[in-house]
């Protein structure tokens, strides 16, 4: 999926948690947090918006970063490291990613180091017509649901 795509799936459920459930949490780090974790992922694509900003490992694109091993890694360095708000919506960020590009045709090295690709049986091209079909979506719930919030 694109990084936009990543940005608002994630935001979306993490503004829906937020007003769903009566999570101590500081709302401002969670969303922060997702929003960074939704971009994390993509640190091994040269070029990419998180590896634009400074975080790029030079690794297989949807390997690592994309696996159950690179995801309970990064959980665990954001719990320790991180306020705990933070790191929750982190781990939910870069959780949604992963789930969102097994949604597409190329899948994910999921149980990375082995370097099968994971994908649902339902999938969708990156970038293509339902992608945006459903990013368009997605903004028009979000931009509702927001308004009948204020």
């Amino acid at each position: 999926m694109l990084s936009t795509s990543h940005v608002v799936f994630n935001a979306l459920t993490a503004i829906y948690l937020i007003n769903t459930n009566p999570l101590p949490l500081n709302s401002y780090w969670f969303v922060g947090g997702t929003l960074l974790g939704s971009l994390l992922p993509d640190m091994d694509k040269k070029g990419s918006k998180i590896a634009k900003m400074g975080f790029f490992l030079r690794l297989d694109h949807r390997g690592l970063t994309h696996s159950l091993l690179g995801f309970f890694s990064f959980a665990c360095l954001a719990l320790l490291f991180t306020k705990l708000s933070f790191a929750l919506g982190i781990i939910l960020g870069y959780g949604g990613h992963i789930l969102q590009d097994m949604m597409t045709t190329q899948g994910v090295s999921l149980f990375y180091p082995q370097k099968r690709k994971i994908r649902f049986p339902f999938h969708l091209k990156t970038g293509g017509l339902m992608e945006k079909l459903l990013l368009l979506l997605a903004l028009v719930y979000m931009a509702t649901y927001l308004k009948h919030k204020a």
